[in-house]
């Protein structure tokens, strides 16, 4: 697939029960771009971005995902779990993270040596230690913050924003920062 565009949409309560949220194990996009999205109460026990190095795929191809401005709550939950934001290990890689909202996971980016993210900045973790945690593979080690995003009504999928340095500096999906 030349490219996949997924933006502007609210996801809610996709379970991922034997597959991943964004799951490609034996195809392949040379571009996705997951853009201006909120996604909660998803893959609780499942990885978020899934692509797999199938061996028809690897080799030349180049894969160029972007994830950016989005909104996620509450996805991966599961207790002690190993679950990544990122199970990426196409042969060759290009990771853009930036500009997202991550609030109440337990997940982590990746433990996989495959994995590797080109850029990663002004990210908002909230109750989220695990993706800066520096004991992982790939961690947030560049710009971010980790405030509380104020959300208005989480519990009911209202995730407009309050915390104002968020709103200022463009932080999440847009359709929360309005206010």
């Amino acid at each position: 697939i030349e490219s996949v565009t997924m933006k502007g949409t609210i996801y809610s309560n996709v379970e991922c029960s034997g597959g991943d949220f964004i799951d490609f194990r034996s195809g392949m996009t040379k571009k996705f771009d997951f853009l201006n999205n909120t996604v909660y109460n998803c893959a609780l026990n499942r990885d978020l971005f899934r692509m797999d190095n199938a061996s028809s795929f690897s080799g030349e191809n180049t894969c160029v995902l972007t994830i950016e401005n989005n909104t996620f709550y509450n996805i991966i939950s599961a207790e002690g779990t190993t679950r990544r934001v990122l199970y990426v290990r196409l042969a060759s890689h290009q990771i853009f993270v930036n500009k997202n909202i991550f609030a109440e996971t337990k997940a982590i980016y990746s433990n996989q040596s495959a994995t590797t993210v080109t850029s990663m900045g002004d990210n908002n973790y909230f109750n989220a230690s695990g993706l800066t945690d520096s004991a992982q593979k790939v961690y947030d080690s560049w710009s971010f913050t980790t405030l509380d995003p104020g959300f208005a009504d989480p519990g009911n999928g209202d995730f407009t924003v309050t915390q104002e340095d968020l709103i200022f500096n463009g932080i999440g999906d847009p359709r929360w920062l309005s206010g």
